[in-house]
């Protein structure tokens, strides 16, 4: 960082409540998504689907097992929003791209 930096309390909301809230979530938190990730529940992916940034091999490992446990599918930028079989499909920072997360067997309907 450049400059003065300005310093702000930020409120922490649970995934859980977001998740119970909305059907799309866009998440970017810096190396903090496996930690939320981790959070979830298979119930809890019925009706909400995920944009997400992944930033380290570490996380995607994470993100994958749990992914396989809560019955998420991953489609990854990284393969041309192909559906994720390994952890090498996975990105493990921006230049790779992100993750869709979804319930459902397919990204979209053509």
């Amino acid at each position: 960082p450049y400059g003065e930096l300005e310093k702000f309390d930020v409120q922490l909301v649970s995934i859980a409540e977001i998740m119970g809230e909305v059907d799309f979530i866009k998440m970017d938190v810096e190396g903090h998504e496996a930690d939320i990730f981790l959070a979830t529940t298979g119930e809890q992916w019925d009706r909400v689907d995920m944009m997400l940034e992944v930033g380290s091999t570490e996380n995607a490992q994470e993100i994958l097992d749990h992914s396989q446990t809560v019955g998420v599918n991953l489609y990854s930028q990284k393969i041309n929003w192909n559906k994720v079989t390994n952890l090498t499909d996975v990105p493990t920072n921006y230049k790779e791209g992100s993750l869709f997360v979804t319930k459902k067997e397919q990204m979209w309907v053509s």
